[in-house]
């Protein structure tokens, strides 16, 4: 995420609107951001204070922000023959699903389709690339199996949703993934046996789930989140991408909103939603 100079010493680099830089002090790993300019809702959108959520989450221009490197949070949905599919407990970044909002298939990212093809997505490279090899350790990432993803049309639009949702069809459905790391489907966050209320059921109080045990789809956002322009209630909880394209739209895939609703999708070019990344390990 940074240059190195001829020096070996570490360097800013500009992305998404900001400098970035990883340095470490007194034995922890920190990242420093530092923007002069709104990163906006959308990708292709202009940049300005009312086109962003960075200063409503608290953060403002020409300041140096750093941001402690530490441990994430997994939460088992399922496990089986000596296997568990996790889930992590917070939104860690807010990243574009795709760059462009074209209504006809197009060539990208190694292959051609739709804007909302999960396939040829920035956000299953960034997840598979850039996240795969900052967040783990080697002997982490050999516990790491990777899944064959389900990219089906039920996986999108799953029997038993709203006719709304053209229950059971996808036109812009990708075919089957093999992936270290993944979003979660709409089916999946949907799916009681991993403990998630059913679907178009609002994440009751946290009251409720310490009561009943139920696995809210709330995530609250991290710091850094919410630096990067996730969107966040005033609980800190924020939206985060599904890898399930939107039915009726090339250019836009369903997410979860801050309140646990799914909502239909938002254009892939949104920086709104924020990343849950889900892996499967060998226990």
């Amino acid at each position: 995420w940074c240059f190195t100079n001829s020096n070996g010493e570490k360097e800013w680099r500009y992305e998404n609107y900001a400098w970035y830089i990883d340095l470490t002090y007194s034995g922890e790993k920190y990242r420093g951001v530092y923007f002069t300019s709104y990163r906006p809702f959308y990708v292709t959108a202009e940049s300005s204070l009312s086109n962003s959520y960075q200063y409503n989450n608290g953060y403002s221009t020409s300041t140096a922000y750093w941001f402690k490197y530490e441990p994430l949070s997994w939460q088992i949905l399922t496990q089986t023959s000596g296997q568990a599919l996790l889930l992590c407990a917070t939104v860690i970044d807010a990243q574009e699903y795709y760059s462009s909002v074209l209504y006809t298939a197009f060539s990208h990212n190694g292959g051609n389709g739709y804007a909302n093809d999960y396939s040829l997505s920035n956000i299953r490279k960034w997840l598979n690339e850039t996240f795969y090899n900052v967040a783990f350790s080697s002997t982490e990432k050999s516990k790491i199996i990777t899944v064959t993803v389900d990219n089906s049309a039920k996986s999108s639009n799953p029997s038993g949703a709203s006719a709304y949702w053209n229950s059971g069809s996808n036109s812009y459905v990708c075919s089957n993934t093999s992936d270290k790391v993944f979003l979660l489907s709409e089916e999946e966050v949907t799916n009681v046996d991993y403990g998630f209320y059913a679907y178009d059921v609002v994440d009751p109080s946290r009251s409720k789930l310490e009561e009943d045990g139920k696995l809210a789809r709330g995530r609250t956002a991290s710091d850094y989140a919410m630096c990067q322009g996730c969107w966040v209630n005033n609980k800190g909880i924020g939206n985060y991408w599904l890898r399930s394209p939107y039915c009726d739209a090339p250019n836009c895939a369903h997410g979860v909103e801050n309140n646990g609703m799914i909502y239909y999708g938002d254009y892939v070019t949104s920086v709104n939603y924020g990343v849950v990344p889900a892996i499967k390990i060998n226990k």
